[in-house]
C-alpha cells in the first residue's frame, strides 16, 4: 500500500493508510463496468454488509498530464457534497492502481432509468414538448 499518489505528504499518508486498512478487508462482489481508463468494482464488507464502489485507475507509466487530470478528479470528488451525487469516501494506491472509493448507488444507471420511464409512457419533460409545463 502506498499513499494516494495525488496527495503525497505526511497526514495524507495516514489517511491513505487508514483507507487501505478499511477497504482491503472488503470482498470483491463484481465488476460494475469498465471505462477507457478505469474499472468500477463493487465491494462489500463481510462484517457489516456495507457496499461501496472502488474506481480503479492503473497509474503505472501514467503521463504527468494524465496524473494531473486524475488529481483534479480526486479534488473535485472530495469537494462535492450533494444528496444526488455519490459521495467520495477515500483514495489510496494499491497494486499499481489508484483506488477511488465512492458511495454505492444501487439503483442502476441514469440511462436505464430514463429508458424505463420512456417505456412506461412517462413524459417527464424530455425536451420534446411532451413534458407538460405551461407552453404557449
Amino acid at each position: 500500500m502506498q499513499p494516494c499518489a495525488t496527495h503525497p505528504g505526511g497526514s495524507d499518508l495516514f489517511v491513505a493508510a487508514a483507507a487501505f486498512n478499511t477497504y482491503r478487508s472488503y470482498e470483491r462482489v463484481r465488476v460494475l463496468g469498465r471505462g477507457q481508463h478505469s474499472t468500477a468494482v463493487l465491494l462489500r464488507s463481510a462484517a457489516t454488509g456495507k457496499q461501496v464502489v472502488s474506481k480503479q485507475v492503473p497509474i503505472e507509466g501514467i503521463s504527468a498530464g494524465d496524473l494531473a487530470l486524475l488529481e483534479n478528479e480526486v479534488h473535485l470528488l472530495r469537494a462535492l457534497s450533494h444528496p444526488y451525487i455519490v459521495s467520495y469516501l477515500a483514495a489510496y494506491q494499491h497494486d499499481g492502481a489508484l483506488c477511488i472509493v465512492l458511495e454505492y448507488a444501487g439503483g442502476g444507471t441514469l440511462a436505464a432509468a430514463i429508458r424505463e420511464q420512456a417505456e412506461r409512457g412517462g413524459g417527464g419533460g424530455g425536451g420534446d414538448g411532451s413534458g407538460g409545463g405551461s407552453g404557449g
